[in-house]
């Protein structure tokens, strides 16, 4: 049965719509009869997500500078109601230009400009946690030198994913990538692998912070399986971070627990890949967030019990002309 007996929402366009974050929103959307008439954009056409959504625009990238003209064009054109951007490039795009509640009369659902500017920039993450006193793995611009101690880590300053991250084990190695990435960071290699955690945050207007903890395993960069996690000192941890931030609805934050206790690594601004994972377990962010935007009261949170897992399987699409 859907939470909603009828929509709440007349039309609610989703951007990336080609992308792993869009989809899980999709499914949401549609689980729980949320808005009438769904719509996707993206900048290639060539995937499912083209025949999942209601409808589908092609439109330009971000970098764009008809990218504003032409969602306008789309939103005022479809009566969109409120807008959900999902790429990292489209939400600073926002951001930058001091959109972050409405946009051609459509509510924005994107987090606070701090939390933006931070989490989009993974060597202003460091900052940020070094600055306020909390766990941090060491960090530093390639462009600076040679990292602080090997084996290490390699990754992009920005960007969404795992694409471009490399562990460096030798000198040698390094001072390739010294040469050839100068824009990137070493990072800290954060061990055990295994002991990786997931968190949804979410705050609520009145204040209220709520979480989820998972336990999970990674296979090309996404998370394919997790366990439902209770654990006080990782809770308060990352109250701690949404308090900082003075976050907005949600984020998500990813760390590792070390020998150190846990340590971030990463804070994304917007709404993570395992949306729908944790939507089924309970932790409604998405939801919560369209129902706040629209003034309405959100249901209460029960935590979901420790110890239940889930699993991610890929899922075809035939499409016939």
């Amino acid at each position: 049965m859907p939470f909603l007996n009828k929509p709440i929402i007349g039309t609610i366009l989703v951007t990336g719509c080609g992308g792993d974050i869009a989809e899980s929103i999709l499914k949401i959307l549609k689980k729980e009869n949320v808005a009438s008439k769904i719509i996707g954009t993206d900048i290639y056409e060539n995937h499912a997500g083209k025949y999942l959504f209601d409808h589908f625009f092609k439109i330009v990238p971000a970098s764009d500078k008809n990218y504003f003209d032409t969602l306008g064009k789309i939103i005022c054109d479809n009566n969109v109601d409120i807008l959900i951007p999902t790429s990292e490039a489209e939400i600073k795009k926002f951001c930058e230009a001091s959109l972050l509640e409405n946009f051609h009369g459509a509510r924005l659902l994107m987090t606070n400009r701090q939390t933006i500017n931070i989490g989009l920039d993974k060597y202003a993450v460091y900052q940020f946690l070094k600055k306020n006193g909390l766990p941090y793995a060491w960090t530093k611009l390639v462009s600076e030198g040679l990292p602080k101690e090997i084996p290490c880590i390699l990754k992009r300053r920005f960007g969404q994913g795992s694409k471009g991250l490399t562990i460096v084990n030798n000198v040698k190695l390094a001072q390739y990538y010294y040469e050839t990435r100068p824009k990137d960071i070493w990072q800290e290699l954060l061990e055990p692998a295994q002991e990786e955690y997931t968190c949804g945050v979410y705050k609520c207007r009145n204040g209220e912070i709520r979480s989820i903890i998972i336990k999970r395993q990674l296979a090309g960069g996404l998370t394919k399986s997790g366990e439902v996690v209770q654990d006080n000192t990782i809770k308060e941890l990352i109250n701690k971070v949404v308090r900082s931030l003075n976050v907005r609805f949600m984020s998500n934050i990813q760390l590792r627990v070390t020998d150190k206790g846990p340590v971030i690594f990463d804070i994304n601004p917007r709404f993570s890949s395992t949306v729908f994972f944790r939507h089924l377990l309970g932790f409604q962010d998405l939801l919560w967030s369209i129902m706040e935007i629209q003034d309405m009261d959100i249901p209460n949170y029960r935590p979901t019990r420790p110890g239940i897992k889930f699993y991610r399987l890929s899922k075809e699409f035939i499409v016939t002309n």
